[in-house]
């Protein structure tokens, strides 16, 4: 249609409203600008403006609308970075389909065309950085190659989280079998919720060890890093929701044992009462119900819709994450809450145990903590160390992720026309990574599994066992010669004692006077 009027000129068009298709130009156009596009947008505007208004002569009611051949120009030569850029960044919808479009000797449009460029596809001739690919002459991320650190800095990350995670995994190994040795103790409540603690980041670190042993295949399903994080493997989904539901299970699973000691700790004469009645089951039932109920909804959700989905969330890749509001709402803010109601409970549990430990309290008021009940407050205190660092890591992290995407998609965008040194600049988004703060994250990890041993070894059967092997090593250890010396020793006092006894016989018959003979 065309509709003129001694004002402004108002086209309508029969798919969408004028003011509609003005704003997909200048996304198109915005787009063009914030990376620096400056040639491509000179040409490729005025024939985006063409595509979406073709124009029309109405006195002659002939129609000029935009050709194949400006189409195949613009996306194969002076756009063709951009061109895949806005397909691969979500802007695909809005480009046009060159294939469908007319030729330019069809519907009164002549040869002159918009575009004045004559370069062919073979005319350009781009080089790629080692994590990049080439694809129809633009140059795209790799994911089995692209890092968003530094290489001293990534293989800091990826050492510290491997060798931590594997002495981790070996001390928890040690505590499972002494605990199925010990299981009367330890599979007892409320000692059970240790164990569950243990099972959970074994299963965590497992998962670690196994994504870091060939994390192209596990994690890569293409060479391109857009497609790998818009189809997740497997093994990305599977990993990523047994880690979403065991950070979470483990919080919970501490959270449970702290409020249960500072029940015994502020009402022992309860405590004590509801043990002997056999109450004890019930608050087992329901903390155990709980513990494996919470992490679920989360996780369900996340595997069963795409906007959640597990993804890749950083590079190399470790764990996959399911995007930024379901990972905030169902693991950060949740364990942060558990944290900070576990830090409340502790303070309270100190300040009992000061206040009724002097000489001041009464015997009936004085709580006594048994070595067990000391270990397992060293067990509260380095989970929550380890909890508290990784939430301000994680916090951090989290603040960043828009400067941190922003910075990404702008450098992508730089390389996409080709490597050339020092012209893009990895530091708007290498500085939010925080690479060094997720090492000691890492360490912190492996480090744990200690205060967990420390409350299942007996030390005082160990220290009997140590002294009780000294001594047999140490009379083991006595030489043969010594035996023999020995040995001749004793011989020399048996031959000493006989000389002496045979000695006092002779001087006994000497003294006995002789009997006289007898006279027949």
């Amino acid at each position: 249609q065309c509709a003129v009027s001694s004002g402004d000129v108002s086209i309508n068009t029969s798919i969408t409203s004028q003011d509609v298709l003005e704003n997909e130009i200048q996304e198109l156009d915005n787009l063009l600008a914030t990376y620096s596009f400056t040639e491509c947008q000179e040409q490729a505007i005025p024939f985006f403006c063409q595509y979406y208004f073709p124009l029309k002569d109405c006195t002659a009611d002939n129609i000029y609308m935009a050709s194949k051949e400006d189409c195949n120009r613009i996306s194969t030569t002076v756009c063709a970075a951009p061109w895949n850029l806005a397909i691969n960044i979500g802007y695909g919808h809005q480009l046009p389909k060159c294939d469908a479009l007319p030729h330019a000797h069809i519907d009164g449009l002549n040869n002159d065309t918009i575009l004045n460029d004559t370069n062919t596809w073979e005319d350009f001739n781009i080089t790629c950085r080692e994590d990049f690919y080439e694809l129809n002459n633009t140059c795209f991320p790799r994911c089995d190659n692209f890092r968003e650190n530094d290489y001293t800095a990534s293989m800091t990350m990826v050492i510290s989280e491997v060798v931590a995670v594997s002495i981790g995994v070996f001390i928890c190994l040690i505590i499972l079998v002494l605990s199925i040795i010990n299981h009367k103790t330890m599979l007892h409540f409320p000692s059970i919720f240790v164990f569950f603690l243990m099972l959970d980041y074994l299963v965590a670190s497992i998962a670690v060890i196994v994504a870091a042993s060939d994390r192209d295949k596990l994690f890569c399903s293409s060479i391109s890093l857009k497609e790998s994080l818009d189809n997740p493997t497997a093994f990305c989904t599977v990993s990523g929701a047994i880690f979403h539901y065991v950070i979470v299970n483990m919080t919970l699973w501490w959270f449970f044992h702290v409020s249960i000691f500072l029940y015994k700790v502020v009402a022992p004469f309860h405590a004590k009462r509801t043990q002997i009645l056999g109450r004890q089951k019930y608050i087992f039932a329901v903390t155990v119900l709980l513990g494996f109920v919470i992490p679920l909804p989360a996780v369900i959700v996340s595997l069963s819709t795409d906007k959640h989905k597990y993804a890749i969330s950083r590079f190399p890749p470790t764990i996959c994450n399911p995007d930024g509001d379901m990972w905030f709402y169902s693991t950060t803010l949740l364990i942060t809450i558990l944290l900070g109601a576990g830090v409340c409970f502790l303070i309270i549990i100190f300040f009992v145990i000061h206040k009724n430990h002097g000489f001041r309290a009464s015997n009936q008021e004085r709580v006594k903590l048994s070595t067990a009940e000391k270990k397992i407050l060293i067990v509260f205190i380095s989970f929550l160390i380890f909890g508290v660092y990784t939430m301000v890591h994680v916090g951090i992290v989290t603040s960043n992720a828009d400067k941190t995407v922003d910075g990404l998609i702008t450098y992508f965008a730089c390389e996409s026309s080709g490597h050339v040194p020092g012209k893009c600049d990895r530091t708007i988004f290498e500085r939010y990574t925080q690479p060094y703060m997720s090492a000691v994250a890492y360490i912190l990890m492996g480090l744990f599994p200690l205060s967990i041993m420390n409350f299942v070894v007996k030390w005082n059967a160990i220290k009997n066992l140590f002294k009780c092997f000294t001594v047999g090593w140490m009379n083991s250890s006595i030489s043969k010669e010594t035996k023999s010396s020995l040995v001749r020793l004793e011989s020399r006092r048996t031959e000493t004692s006989l000389v002496r006894l045979d000695s006092r016989r002779s001087e006994m018959s000497l003294m006995t006077p002789p009997v006289s003979p007898t006279v027949v």
